[in-house]
């Protein structure tokens, strides 16, 4: 249903703990399907807090073509990725999550500071940043929307992707205020944390595509 829906991507969460989560069988079922149908969809493992040797492993064993990092790591664990994936003859994209204040935050979005930590990890060799809304014991798809018209104003060396409360009603508004490279949507297309609807992809992805 992704698939056709016309989204580029599909992330498989690997996050135990998480409401989005699957094992490492499902995930192989579901990229079997996209094998068997010979999609273009691109599949990232979302991981957090998760060790080298278990990120590599899975990555291999399902072929991925991204690993997003959604929790604590520091950029040293992404070079020990990095590593990891050439010697293991790998090829990875990496993206890493930045959370901040959501948008309804009394506090403006700190552009000074965020901007630091993406050139860490542009130091470290990610290929793009995601910028999610950080909400107290939560690693992302929590709905909250970050500070749109601040995400615009971030310089970045890689590309940025906009994250957090987008929905297939405020798409629109969004990539016109935050020119991103790219967006990620969870909750916004779901009817549950478990199930995403198929009219709400479908009409994300095609006004996605219409304005990026």
């Amino acid at each position: 249903m992704v698939a056709a829906s016309r989204a580029d991507a599909i992330g498989l969460n690997f996050y135990a703990p998480g409401k989005r989560f699957v094992d490492v069988a499902t995930a192989e079922s579901i990229v079997a399907v996209l094998s068997e149908s010979q999609s273009a969809l691109v599949t990232v493992g979302v991981f957090v807090n998760d060790e080298v040797e278990n990120i590599l492993n899975i990555s291999a064993t399902l072929g991925l073509h991204s690993v997003q990092l959604h929790g604590d790591e520091s950029p040293d664990f992404l070079r020990r990725l990095i590593r990891g994936a050439e010697d293991r003859g790998l090829k990875l994209d990496f993206i890493r999550a930045i959370r901040t204040l959501p948008s309804n935050d009394q506090a403006a979005m700190d552009l000074k500071e965020i901007e630091t930590e993406i050139n860490r990890w542009t130091d470290a060799g990610v290929d793009a940043i995601l910028i999610d809304a950080a909400v107290a014991g939560d690693f992302g798809g929590t709905g909250k929307q970050v500070d749109w018209d601040g995400f615009s104003k971030l310089s970045s060396p890689v590309p940025k992707i906009l994250a957090g409360g987008l929905t297939p009603d405020n798409l629109g508004s969004a990539i016109r205020t935050a020119q991103p490279a790219a967006v990620d949507v969870a909750s916004g297309v779901e009817t549950d944390p478990r199930h995403k609807s198929q009219s709400k992809t479908e009409s994300f992805a095609a006004t996605a595509h219409k304005l990026l």
